[in-house]
């Protein structure tokens, strides 16, 4: 069970809303909050990245990211209520909260992402279980989570990973955890007690609510 709530902690990358939105481009969907344009200079050349925030509440946690970056040959720059530029853009990543990374130099990473070639495909936010018989993680995502490595990562710890959400039946507690590219329910089942999932929840760490 530990190796599993491993796997799943490490595969932490959900979208608190829930509206339909059109594939965003350079004319369609909208604005962004804030970005992180980040440029470096590495051994096989130049890279150049940059983040959209469309989360109003993600800003602050974005910025402290985007300017811990900042080293001998990496440059990231920060701005809140701007977008990144729409010249030069070469496909990029999706991400299950909605935050775009698009892509100008270098190949894109997009581990806990979907890889895009043009512009993304931003569906209805939808809830997506990995589930155990103790222990359950519940992300909201704007793709179809089923298609990446994290169906893979639950299946390895004996989960099972689907669409939906996760049961109510026998819960001792649920913790809320987030990042900068998703937000995350866990629910623990008895007969883990409310105080075991209590301090699991804060070794997260994450803000625990009881049954």
């Amino acid at each position: 069970m530990l190796g599993l709530v491993i796997v799943l902690v490490s595969g932490l990358v959900a979208c608190k809303s829930e509206e339909t939105r059109k594939p965003r481009s350079a004319s369609a969907g909208p604005p962004a909050v804030g970005s992180c344009d980040y440029r470096s200079e590495v051994l096989d050349g130049k890279r150049h990245s940059c983040l959209e925030i469309y989360d109003a509440t993600a800003v602050e946690l974005h910025a402290g990211w985007c300017n811990e970056l900042s080293g001998p040959r990496d440059h990231p720059t920060f701005r809140k209520g701007q977008g990144c530029p729409l010249e030069g853009r070469r496909g990029g990543c999706l991400f299950p909260n909605g935050t775009v990374s698009w892509q100008y130099e270098g190949k894109p990473s997009c581990m806990g992402a979907m890889e895009f070639k043009d512009a993304p495909t931003i569906e209805k936010a939808t809830p997506y279980r990995c589930a155990t018989p103790k222990l359950c993680r519940e992300t909201m995502s704007v793709f179809d989570m089923t298609k990446t490595v994290d169906k893979q990562n639950c299946e390895s710890g004996g989960g099972t990973f689907e669409m939906g959400t996760c049961s109510a039946d026998q819960v001792a507690g649920r913790c809320a955890t987030r990042s900068r590219f998703q937000d995350t329910t866990w629910v623990y089942y008895a007969p883990m007690t409310t105080e075991q999932a209590k301090q699991h929840c804060e070794t997260m760490p994450g803000t625990f609510t009881p049954p």
